[in-house]
């Protein structure tokens, strides 16, 4: 049965005005107006192949990088969920990686932290601070650390740290620690299926630095005056 125009209007607009922003962005048009996909999502899980995706905002527009990185994000989520016909240990692992992640509107995160692990998918999920997980109708901030398994927490702020220092273990850190890191410098709280590790730091490691740059360079660097040599004087140059 027809509907009348006014509700066909009502929704086609949300469709159309995604694929209008698709068509107006020259990356995207570029990207998704292809007859075939040369990518195969299904081929990156099986063969445990790397995909790097691009959503930087400053080049193909803040509503593109939104639209685009859920559609990537939607994508992966069915193929993992293709995956739940095949028994438990045949089930292809994934690591997905995601970069200031709350800006990927597009993707039904709250979904994916409650079901998706099952389904072999582990996430990597980074952001600048807390307070932006809870923007507009979206509240991603309980969610995550809910769910998270790991928590890696760099110099942030005094509202950041209270959060973090009681998810990771107040008894152990206080606020004032996560506020004054040295730059490089991280606490992390390890939970697995089996076991919780007790939070612990990274500790200063410049003397560690140096010795691993000395070796590297004894393995991998020539003298300059070796590499002269082997290379020899330049010709065909007046």
């Amino acid at each position: 049965m027809g509907r009348p125009p006014d509700q066909r209007a009502e929704a086609v607009a949300p469709v159309r005005s995604r694929i209008g922003a698709y068509a107006k962005s020259q990356y995207a048009s570029v990207v998704l107006g292809q007859r075939e996909s040369t990518i195969v999502l299904s081929d990156v899980l099986t063969n445990g192949l790397v995909l790097l995706v691009s959503t930087a905002a400053g080049t193909i527009g803040k509503a593109v990088a939104s639209i685009l990185g859920g559609s990537m994000v939607s994508l992966v989520e069915s193929v993992l969920r293709e995956q739940e016909r095949l028994p438990t240990q045949e089930r292809k692992r994934m690591l997905l990686i995601a970069d200031e992640f709350q800006t990927i509107t597009g993707a039904d995160w709250e979904s994916m932290f409650a079901e998706i692990r099952k389904y072999g998918c582990s996430m990597m999920l980074a952001t600048q601070s807390l307070a932006r997980l809870d923007g507009g109708d979206r509240r991603l901030k309980e969610g995550v650390l809910g769910n998270v398994g790991l928590i890696i927490g760099y110099q942030m702020s005094v509202d950041d740290a209270r959060i973090v220092a009681p998810e990771m273990d107040s008894s152990r850190i206080e606020e004032r620690n996560l506020v004054n890191l040295y730059p490089h410098h991280y606490y992390m709280r390890i939970n697995t299926d089996r076991k919780c590790y007790p939070v612990f730091s990274r500790p200063r490691w410049r003397r560690r630095r140096r010795r691993r740059v000395r070796r590297s360079r004894r393995s991998w660097c020539w003298r300059r005056w070796r590499l002269t040599r082997r290379i020899g004087p330049r010709r065909g140059r007046s």
